[in-house]
């Protein structure tokens, strides 16, 4: 779980509005040791919000605004540990 924020501008006025909610941020990894010192690293990452702007600001001729987000990352490196 974790708590993501978000901030949307409209371009000619100016206008802003925030949003803040609570949503799913999981990850899984793995760590090989090719050497003492040298690992190989894969990683997986998954995010999921849910975001509900009210009627106000950059959002209020639209009548609010409602948007589902999710991520997937995959992510291989090469670590050095000394």
């Amino acid at each position: 779980m974790g708590v993501f924020f978000a901030h949307l501008r409209d371009g000619a006025t100016h206008e802003t509005s925030d949003s803040t909610t609570v949503g799913l941020n999981t990850q899984l990894g793995l760590r090989y040791f090719v050497t003492k010192n040298v690992a190989l690293i894969g990683e997986f990452k998954y995010i999921r919000t849910n975001w509900n702007f009210e009627e106000s600001g950059p959002t209020r001729a639209a009548g609010g605004f409602k948007g589902d987000f999710s991520a997937h990352t995959v992510s291989v490196g090469l670590a050095y540990h000394f």
